[in-house]
């Protein structure tokens, strides 16, 4: 693998669409004297966007799909003042409708705290953070109807990842135009201006061969408020 071909830092605005395109060009193998754009047949274009250590998230899991049916107590604490909140599940409910109950229960807290599902983890799973640093906080579950239904982790320790964008190619002119997006719901999501920047790769991996990875954009990426 080479070094990236672009570095660049971005600018994201908190509940506001990002879009970037960039640009991709290589030489022409039968007139070296000549470029055209670059080539990604057979690979797959991936652009994530991942948080320092420093920024601290705690995930959430849903570990038996369908979890048991009854009420699961949590409380958030968030400087010293715990808020205590509960998920109700009905029999016959996935874990689909828990993650969606949850995100709903953390938003009616009507806190600062970002929870982020589909968009940032795997099937069954919310990112939960904290956006601004110096402030002590914790997710706890505090009941749940059976043992091993959810478990949270804290997964302060390691990059996480916070966001993949959506990707778009096309060839424009001399070039393959690489345009990469992140939806206002998205940017909603990500923990604010003070715990950043966060970073970002643009890679294109062929697609019979993984170690075969051509670096194309990276760079932090500042979330700002509107």
């Amino acid at each position: 693998m080479s070094a990236f071909r672009v570095l660049q830092a971005l600018t994201a605005y908190q509940g506001l669409p990002l879009v970037h395109t960039f640009l991709f060009d290589e030489t022409d193998p039968k007139a070296p004297q000549y470029t055209r754009p670059l080539d990604l047949t057979g690979r797959t274009v991936v652009a994530q966007l991942r948080g320092r250590p420093k920024v601290k998230v705690k995930l959430l899991k849903v570990l038996e799909d369908p979890p048991a049916p009854g009420v699961y107590s949590f409380k958030l604490i968030l400087g010293g003042v715990e808020y205590p909140f509960t998920v109700t599940i009905e029999p016959g409910e996935t874990a689909i409708d828990f993650v969606e109950k949850f995100l709903k229960a953390i938003a009616n807290l009507d806190l600062e705290v970002k929870a982020c599902a589909e968009t940032c983890g795997a099937a069954g799973e919310v990112i939960v953070a904290w956006p601004w640093p110096g402030v002590e906080w914790d997710l706890v579950i505090v009941s749940q109807p059976e043992p091993d239904q959810i478990e949270i982790d804290d997964v302060q320790a390691a990059d996480v990842l916070l966001a993949t964008f959506t990707v778009q190619t096309a060839t424009s002119g001399d070039y393959t135009a690489i345009t990469i997006k992140l939806s206002g719901v998205q940017t909603g999501a990500l923990p604010m201006a003070g715990d950043g920047p966060f970073n970002y790769r643009l890679t294109a991996t062929k697609n019979d061969d993984p170690t075969d990875v051509l670096l194309l954009a990276r760079g932090h990426l500042i979330v700002g408020r509107t």
